[in-house]
Order: C-alpha cells, then sequence, then structure tokens
C-alpha cells in the first residue's frame, strides 16, 4: 500500500458529521462559505445534485454548527479538496467529487485528499469489476439484506497495487482516463446550442430535426441550430423528455433546465470505463502488456481474459 494512501486514511476519512436536516438552507447563505448536502445519483460517477446547503460554521452555539462525531478526526476531511463518497448502505458505486459537501450522520462514508490524480487513482480501483467482486463476496451476509460498507471494510479488504518502475505507466493512464471519464459527465446542452437569443422561458415540447434543436410553446417553435454531435443530443432529449411525456399539458420544461441539460456520452464513457477495469486488474494481477493506448483495449482485455481469476469478475 502506497505510502500517500496510508496518508488519506489516516487523515481524510469519515463518515458523519452531526448536522440537524430540519435545518438545511433551501439556498446558500448570503455571507461566508458554505457546503452542499449531496444527492448521489448512480446514473453519474460525479456529484451533479444538492439537497440544500449548510453554513461553515465550526464550534460555538449556533444550531447550524457543525460538530464533530466520535469517528471523526477534526475537520480534516471537510478540507479535503478532492473526495470520494458512497453510501453506507447498498452502495451502488463510489462517486467523485470536487465540490464542498457535507452530509449527516451514518449517510455516507468518504475518502478526502488535496492530491486529485491519487483520488481518482483510488476512484478507479474501488470502482473496479474486482473490487466489487470481492467486497460482495467478504461482506454479503445471507442473513442480511442489505450490504453495509463502511470506511473499515475498505481498509480491510481493499489494498493498492504496488507501484513499480513498470508498471508506473499503467497507473498514470488510469488517472488520465478516469478523469476523462468524469469530464463527459460535464458537458451540458448550451456547450452544444446557443440559448442566448430565446425569450421564451418554458416549453411543452422539444425535439430535434436534423442539426436543428426545436422548442414548442402553445403550437409555436423556436429553431435552434445544433453545434457538434447531433446524434448524442437527439438521444439526450430523448432519454430525458421522452420518459417524463413532456407532451402532456402538465408538464413544462424551463429554458434555465434546458441549458443545464447534461448530455453525457455513455457509450463512449462505458468503452472507458471498461478499458480502466482492465487495466487495474492488469496491476493487480502482473499481467504483461505491451502498450496500454485505449487503441490497444482490445488486446489489453485479451490479455486480462486469459487469467483464471479473470473469469470471477
Amino acid at each position: 500500500m502506497s505510502s500517500e494512501f496510508v496518508l488519506m486514511e489516516r487523515e481524510r476519512v469519515g463518515w458523519n458529521f452531526d448536522i440537524d436536516e430540519k435545518k438545511v438552507m433551501d439556498i446558500p447563505p448570503s455571507k461566508g462559505r458554505y457546503y452542499e448536502l449531496p444527492r448521489l445519483n448512480s446514473d453519474y460517477w460525479s456529484i451533479k445534485e444538492c439537497r440544500g446547503y449548510w453554513p461553515d460554521t465550526r464550534g460555538g452555539s449556533s444550531d447550524r454548527a457543525i460538530r464533530l462525531l466520535q469517528a471523526n478526526q477534526e475537520y480534516h476531511l471537510l478540507d479535503s479538496k478532492y473526495k470520494i463518497l458512497w453510501s453506507y448502505m447498498n452502495p451502488s458505486m463510489f462517486h467523485f467529487t470536487g465540490r464542498p459537501v457535507i452530509w449527516a450522520r451514518n449517510r455516507y462514508c468518504s475518502i478526502g485528499s488535496n492530491n486529485k490524480q491519487e483520488i481518482l487513482y483510488l476512484l478507479s480501483l474501488l470502482n473496479s469489476k474486482l473490487t466489487k467482486t470481492i467486497l460482495r463476496m467478504q461482506l454479503r451476509n445471507e442473513y442480511e439484506k442489505d450490504l453495509l460498507i463502511s470506511i473499515s471494510s475498505i481498509k480491510e479488504y481493499v489494498r493498492v497495487p504496488t507501484i513499480s518502475t513498470q508498471n508506473k505507466p499503467i497507473k498514470n493512464k488510469i488517472m488520465e482516463r478516469t478523469e476523462q471519464m468524469l469530464a463527459l459527465e460535464e458537458k451540458m446542452l448550451s456547450d452544444f446550442v446557443d440559448f442566448s437569443g430565446v425569450l421564451m422561458q418554458k416549453f411543452d415540447d422539444v425535439q430535434v430535426a436534423g442539426n436543428t434543436l426545436v422548442l414548442v410553446h402553445d403550437n409555436r417553435e423556436t429553431k435552434l441550430p445544433i453545434q457538434g454531435d447531433t446524434g448524442l443530443i437527439a438521444s439526450t432529449i430523448a432519454r430525458e423528455f421522452g420518459a417524463r411525456k413532456l407532451k402532456l399539458e402538465t408538464c413544462e420544461t424551463s429554458l434555465s433546465e434546458l441549458r443545464n441539460l447534461p448530455v453525457i456520452d455513455l457509450e463512449k464513457q462505458a468503452k472507458l470505463k471498461d478499458y480502466i477495469d482492465d487495466l487495474v486488474f492488469a496491476l493487480y494481477f502482473k499481467i504483461p502488456l505491451k502498450e496500454i493506448g485505449l487503441d490497444k483495449a482490445k488486446q489489453i482485455h485479451e490479455a486480462c481474459s486469459s487469467s483464471k481469476y479473470y473469469q470471477l469478475l
């Protein structure tokens, strides 16, 4: 286990803070620093939503002071710039965030660091098929319906591969591609469509016709050119608004919602995830790889799948 990871374990781990969620603020405080109460969404590897806000008040008699429970070690975790968060009970994945976040009691567990690259590396290890298989095998109890993954479970069952001069390029590539995978979640519809001239604020239908985004309200159409991958935009619109049955009279969407609609290339993201998982497997089981570029993903997969342990995944 690397010394850097030991440092993160000792100084920047935690899973609860003593705050009263009944006093969560709906809008950020007008003065001073504040934290967001995150909402984990299994559609994203990163954290994109919050349930409210909490001022950065430490100590004193304020009813919104952040008090520490015994399991926490000072405020080191809160002060970490980058974090991995997961639900203590039945987590679907481990999430990344660079946002200032806080949570109450045992809602989530977390590991934090100011070193983004090391957090990205650890994120990929934790989200790998290998690690998830190990955690299920070690922690799943036939007499309990829930899978509980605590900080102590991570410390006990997750080991970081030993990094040498020979395999350091693999680790570097894991961090690089993990950052790229997360970056795909930062794209919004406003990155592909210019909404600056749109006056209407509500719409009852949204469509894609060719390379044009068509907004409809009271049978009036506003047509906006799409810059970039029209197929990606079309699939995003169909997935988001088709499921919500936007054409119903009682269902409208706002201009702001459209601007901020995430546009994620899910196919590209899935390919990156499979490639990263294979690199993680190669690190753990010392699979010799001649080349490690994304264009060699098929050869890397074949090399990994030749291992008898790969079939367990």
